[in-house]
Formats: C-alpha cells, structure tokens, sequence
C-alpha cells in the first residue's frame, strides 16, 4: 500500500473510532469523507473532470464484476 493511502486510512480509522464513540452513523461520516475530497480536487480539477472521476468511481464500485478487455 503507498503511503498516501497509509496516511489517509489511520486517519480514517480515527475518525471511525471517534464516530462510534459519538454515536454518529457511519454513512454520514462517508458523505462528509466524499465532500472533504471533491472540495480537495477542487483546488486543482475542473469540476468536468471530477465529474468524470465520481462516474467511473461509481461504475466501478463492484468487487466481482468482470471486464471485458479488447485486444488488438
């Protein structure tokens, strides 16, 4: 695992950790995670681009789905 996903997840675990202390749901703390990253993007991505970025994100949310290669 690189270490930017190193530093982003022990940090995400903290988060989990204190939510569950709270009380807070999970899928609110998720939806705050999103928002904090797109606002991220968008100090350097056009919003064309994050758009693009959410949709394969959101295409590709499937563990088992097989894809189709094409070869030459």
């Amino acid at each position: 695992m690189s270490e930017h996903n190193e530093l982003v997840n022990s940090h995400v675990e903290t988060i989990l950790a204190t939510t569950k202390e709270k009380s807070i749901p999970t899928d609110l703390i998720g939806r705050a995670l999103v928002n904090a990253g797109i606002a991220i993007w968008q100090e350097s991505r056009s919003i064309g681009d994050i758009a693009q970025e959410l949709s394969f994100l959101a295409d590709n949310l499937d563990p088992d789905q097989e894809y189709t290669f094409m070869r030459p």
